[in-house]
């Protein structure tokens, strides 16, 4: 799925990337933004958002718990991380 594709509607969508990481963006159709940005484990950004870690640890998953879950974060900063690990995986 295009990234612009993902933008355009709402509600969670899980990306995996072509190096095969995973993201899960959840937010409104058309905004700038998404509400939440997870990162499964294995993958990291050196971003400087908000962060909800006690989400991630209530769940009561272990694996969950090792990902990281950003607040707020603009679509531009999901679309460069994308780019840094090949892009969206097509296959």
């Amino acid at each position: 799925m295009h990234i612009d594709r993902i933008i355009s509607a709402s509600g969670d969508h899980l990306i995996a990337l072509a190096d095969g990481h995973r993201i899960t963006v959840s937010g409104p159709a058309g905004a700038d933004t998404f509400d939440e940005v997870f990162l499964h484990p294995g993958l990291d950004a050196d971003w400087d958002h908000a962060e909800d870690s006690v989400e991630l640890f209530l769940s009561g998953d272990p694996e969950l718990a090792k990902g990281r879950l950003f607040l707020e974060v603009p679509v531009d900063d999901v679309r460069a991380l994308i780019d840094q690990h090949g892009g969206i995986h097509t296959g």
